[in-house]
């Protein structure tokens, strides 16, 4: 009866001890063990909590798929960990916070396969404590919406995204730079004789991390409450690209077309067009579009 009380505490330790841990999976090519761009932008995600004790130790694990000869897989697994570990090293993390970089091989199927093999064995496995490793989020891309022009507006369907390529806004305010109304006009007029046309005005950031918005300098900080009577001062400071539409909303209802034709939302910095690695992707990203959501 003892031992089979020791057994089941010992199974119950081990389950939690699973449960307790995180793993984070990095992907190689085929025969391969140079991290790509996208083992590169994975681990770029992932940071080491600076409060970590010496028991908050790394294992890092190697496999390859069954392709190979198994000294080549050997090989092939432990490279794989290696790089990993190096490219950790790189990040700032301490060479004591690994307790095992090892390769462990193929992954072993029932059945070989095919040529190009299974890609889901070409991996490293990050394994850490629970917590220990954050893993900021990654963007999602998404394809911006074409020009907007008069024409394709007016024959366009529900769904379709325009971008209004003439609207610019003045850093960190929703204030637009002088000559936007150009466009706005043309966009008004298409509602205005288009009576059933629904839309949605889409704001979005650039340059903050993915997931948040940027600060509204045009919204003043310790207002009063006479101040507050005008709706554009009750707008929030923190969510810019809400903002922004609702001040291209707000120009149309001026002239005339009414507000339940027109909602608006800000994105901030998670849904951006391209990397925000020059100058113009950043443009880009920074950007208020249209939508149609009833035709």
């Amino acid at each position: 009866m003892r031992y089979l009380l020791t057994i089941t505490l010992l199974l119950l330790c081990s389950l939690s001890f699973a449960q307790q841990q995180d793993t984070f999976h990095i992907y190689f090519a085929l025969d391969d063990t140079t991290l790509d761009n996208d083992a590169l932008e994975q681990i770029s995600t992932l940071s080491l909590k600076g409060n970590t004790s010496t028991t908050d130790t790394l294992i890092i694990m190697g496999y390859a798929d069954m392709l190979g000869k198994s000294q080549h897989n050997i090989w092939l697994s432990n490279m794989r960990a290696q790089r990993v570990k190096e490219r950790l090293l790189s990040q700032g993390v301490s060479t004591a916070a690994f307790r095992l970089c090892t390769g462990k091989g193929a992954v072993i199927h029932d059945t070989m396969p095919g040529k190009e093999g299974i890609r889901e064995d070409r991996r490293v496995d990050i394994i850490a404590p629970h917590g220990i490793i954050v893993k900021k989020r990654v963007p999602t891309y998404v394809k911006k919406g074409k020009p907007f022009a008069p024409d394709s507006f007016t024959n366009a369907k529900k769904g379709d995204l325009f971008l209004l390529t003439k609207v610019y806004f003045k850093v960190n305010r929703h204030t637009y730079e002088p000559g936007a109304e150009v466009e706005l006009d043309q966009l008004y007029n298409i509602l205005a004789k288009n009576q059933h046309t629904y839309v949605r005005i889409e704001g979005h950031v650039c340059c903050v991390p993915v997931g948040f918005d940027a600060e509204d300098w045009d919204v003043a900080k310790g207002m009063t409450a006479e101040d507050l009577r005008i709706e554009e001062n009750r707008l929030d400071r923190r969510h810019l690209s809400e903002n922004r539409a609702w001040k291209v909303r707000n120009y149309l209802i001026k002239k005339g077309i009414t507000p339940q034709r027109i909602s608006y939302l800000g994105y901030g910095s998670s849904r951006p067009a391209c990397k925000e690695d020059s100058p113009e992707n950043r443009s880009r990203n920074m950007r208020v579009e249209v939508r149609i959501m009833q035709q």
